[in-house]
């Protein structure tokens, strides 16, 4: 495999996009279909750190704990729980466990609006890396890390879990 070739440092969106692409591993015919899930997803993921933090300082001051927050939190909860049966699904669409025919071809206004709202997905992971203390390349460079150990793990196929949670399952 590569471990001994080193990891190209990471200094713009171009670079970690190339990097990414190498470990893009699903049916081409449903890649936009797949990203918008993996995107439900890896939301899910986060918006569960989030909720574990709201009730981290619910626990340690009661009174942070107003009617609004409990309610946001179970309203979290509920997308998180509907998102992570996404995640699943994709992961057997991506195994072809499905009959999903190839999507059309996109239209010029389709592809923009793609643009638009890709471009809302990277601001927000732009200023939640900010906000958490990284610079987004920190954040980029962090997951080309990972996914070389996945890959290199034989793992990169997988449902997402530690490559300390795979081998054991093994």
């Amino acid at each position: 495999m590569d471990e001994n070739i080193p990891i190209k440092n990471i200094t713009d969106l171009d670079d970690y996009q190339e990097e990414a692409l190498k470990t893009a591993l699903f049916p081409p015919e449903i890649g936009l279909l797949y990203c918008a899930m993996g995107v439900l997803g890896e939301s899910a993921e986060l918006a569960t750190v989030v909720v574990e933090v709201l009730e981290r300082g619910i626990i340690e001051d009661p009174e942070f704990g107003t009617d609004d927050l409990h309610w946001l939190i179970s309203e979290l909860k509920k997308s998180i729980e509907t998102c992570s049966v996404i995640e699943v699904l994709k992961k057997y669409a991506r195994k072809g466990h499905y009959d999903i025919k190839p999507m059309p071809c996109l239209t010029d206004d389709e592809r923009d609006r793609i643009r638009s709202e890709g471009g809302d997905l990277i601001w927000y992971a732009a200023v939640m890396a900010r906000v958490a203390g990284w610079g987004l390349s920190d954040v980029a460079q962090e997951n080309v890390k990972k996914l070389r150990n996945r890959r290199n793990a034989g793992v990169i196929a997988s449902a997402g879990e530690s490559i300390e949670e795979r081998k054991a399952n093994k």
